[in-house]
């Protein structure tokens, strides 16, 4: 008897920020953000980002939604947002991970040096420090919801494409992709 499923949701981004441009440079990927959610219409992400619209410092463990703050600031953001099923066992236990986070999220802080190691390939966890893929990998592949094969602390962004697992729903600008869910809504 097949179990039932549930689908999990990684939302990839690059913004005109100077972080984004910065990682962008070095790293010449077509991503450079990424976020995990629990439903297509992408109005509740988790990811590890800025704190304030505004500044790109300090970061922290966040809610994002694509039409406000800082997802919602430029409809133009190349992005693009993928599936995968999860058995529902495994939809709650990634659920109930990100949900312990969130009441804790005083406790998290943003990974900066590990930003750095990973552009450098260079593994090193850190206590309740994560960027913003290291986070959606370490969930991932804590909760078995992916085969993630790399390190957490060492993986992109742009490793999400490389996943077979991965099914592709949308890929363009952040406003097509939120006209796309209010045409489906």
């Amino acid at each position: 008897m097949e179990q039932p499923t549930k689908r999990l949701y990684v939302l990839l981004i690059r913004s005109r920020s100077v972080p984004s441009m910065l990682i962008r440079f070095f790293t010449k990927a077509k991503y450079t953000h990424s976020s995990l959610g629990f439903s297509e219409d992408c109005m509740q992400l988790y990811s590890f980002a800025r704190k304030y619209e505004s500044l790109p410092l300090p970061g922290c463990f966040t809610t994002e939604k694509i039409d406000r703050g800082f997802l919602g600031k430029d409809p133009e953001t190349p992005c693009a947002l993928f599936y995968f099923d999860v058995t529902t066992d495994v939809f709650e236990s990634v659920n109930a991970e990100v949900n312990m986070m969130y009441e804790k999220q005083h406790q998290y802080k943003y990974n900066y040096l590990g930003l750095i190691l990973c552009g450098l390939g260079i593994e090193k966890t850190r206590k309740n420090k994560y960027f913003c893929s290291e986070f959606v990998s370490h969930i991932l592949k804590k909760t078995g919801a992916l085969p993630i094969e790399k390190h957490p602390s060492v993986f992109r962004p742009v490793d999400f494409l490389k996943m077979d697992e991965l099914k592709l729903i949308y890929e363009g600008n952040i406003g097509g992709l939120r006209d796309k869910i209010l045409i489906n809504v």
